[in-house]
């Protein structure tokens, strides 16, 4: 009966109205992951309205997507959020990030393994999770596996020896300090 809850599950039903695009890049990611991992039990996907607080839920054979986190963020709904959602994480409530958004963290939840505490381990980490991504997407733009839009992923490359270089240079590969890994593996603003 909450009207902001109803707001949004309106604006979600009005968004999502056909979810049959999502269905399929979904159906051939899964097929990908079948291939990889012929024992696996594909999970059966439905939505819901999270409040805002997850992407993605996988329990069991159940794969939820929290769809009010792809509204978009020009949204109006989006665009009304509080300052507790800052720019960076709402420009990445984009539909185009649905599906990578959706199989990076079932993946996650299925195979992530921490292989240590500093930077360098969690950079392995995760990178393994983005492998499997790229094997399950193997036709998706690269940009959009990181969330990335294409000025943020040609940043990136463009600047990718100075960011090793800054690694190196201050000693944080065997970092054990989580706000430093925080800012190289963990969603920000830059």
């Amino acid at each position: 009966q909450d009207s902001i809850m109803n707001l949004f599950y309106n604006e979600i039903n009005r968004e999502f109205k056909n979810f049959e695009s999502y269905k399929t890049e979904l159906t051939n990611a899964f097929k990908h992951y079948k291939f990889y991992f012929p024992d696996s039990t594909i999970p059966k996907v439905t939505t819901f309205y999270s409040n805002f607080e997850q992407k993605v839920l996988d329990i069991d054979d159940r794969l939820a997507i929290g769809l009010e986190m792809f509204l978009g963020k020009e949204n109006k709904l989006i665009k009304l959020l509080p300052n507790t959602y800052p720019q960076y994480i709402k420009n990445k409530m984009d539909r185009q990030f649905l599906t990578a958004n959706v199989m990076y963290g079932f993946l996650t939840n299925r195979f992530y393994e921490p292989l240590g505490n500093d930077l360098i381990s969690n950079m392995i980490s995760t990178g393994k999770i983005i492998y499997l991504l790229k094997a399950m997407m193997p036709e998706i733009n690269e940009n959009i596996l990181f969330s990335y839009t294409k000025s943020e992923e040609k940043w990136c490359l463009n600047n990718e020896n100075n960011i090793w270089k800054h690694i190196v240079d201050q000693e944080l590969l065997y970092s054990k300090n989580t706000k430093i890994i925080s800012n190289f593996i963990a969603e920000g603003p830059s």
